[in-house]
């Protein structure tokens, strides 16, 4: 096999391991690992997870960690960044080679954090250097071409609450997201209602309380 063989299978066992159909981002990189070693891993991503793997096939995950759990965002220079998480964690990433950027892979996870907090992502997570936010979504609409990433149904409730479930490591409830995006969008008065979510115990409960946290859209909020 060739490289670009091997590098599908690694793909593919990533897949395999993390359960994801598809990537928002993958590639090489090399890794902070203990005792300040840098060695190389395989770093792939979807809409709410990041997960940093082995590079030997069957692929082993060896650390992970929810978007929400982000506080911090710095980049060093074009091929270092490290990345903070609310378990107190440091993520140092690296090119896989002194000139390789990782700016795709900023632009790619600035634009997933942004649609799960549309108006609120500079409050919410650190990211520096100054005007790192306004550099990255500038970045962002030029590769994409899109404005996409402004329309929110519900201030993004839906992305937030899938986002909520992997977190709290509980079931994604699809009524929950066309019960918001189909009805509660069109409510005038903008107001959640717990209502409808009567037959549902605590624990489901935790994400969309969650998913709730931070967000704009919604003026009024009624538990009965």
């Amino acid at each position: 096999m060739n490289d670009r063989d091997d590098f599908a299978e690694l793909v593919g066992s990533a897949r395999n391991v993390t359960k994801c159909s598809s990537f928002y981002f993958y590639g090489r990189i090399r890794y902070g690992t203990k005792g300040e070693k840098v060695e190389e891993r395989f770093l792939c991503m979807d809409h709410v997870r990041v997960y940093i793997c082995s590079i030997k096939i069957p692929v082993k995950i060896e650390s992970q960690f929810n978007i929400l759990s982000i506080k911090s965002i710095e980049r060093l220079n074009d091929s270092h960044i490290i990345i903070e998480t609310d378990a107190k964690q440091s993520h140092s990433l690296y090119g896989l080679h002194d000139k390789a950027s990782l700016q795709p892979l900023l632009i790619i996870l600035i634009r997933t954090i942004r649609a799960v907090f549309p108006h609120r992502l500079q409050a919410i997570v650190d990211i520096r250097p100054e005007n790192e936010y306004d550099r990255l979504l500038r970045l962002s609409n030029e590769y994409f071409d899109d404005k996409s990433s402004d329309i929110h149904i519900c201030g993004g409730f839906s992305h937030r609450y899938e986002c909520a479930c992997d977190f709290y490591q509980t079931q994604c409830h699809r009524s929950v997201q066309n019960l918001v995006d189909t009805v509660f969008a069109h409510r005038t008065s903008r107001e959640f209602t717990f209502r409808e979510f009567e037959s549902f115990n605590q624990k489901d409960w935790l994400p969309i309380i969650g998913a709730l946290r931070h967000n704009e859209w919604f003026i009024k909020l009624t538990i009965e």
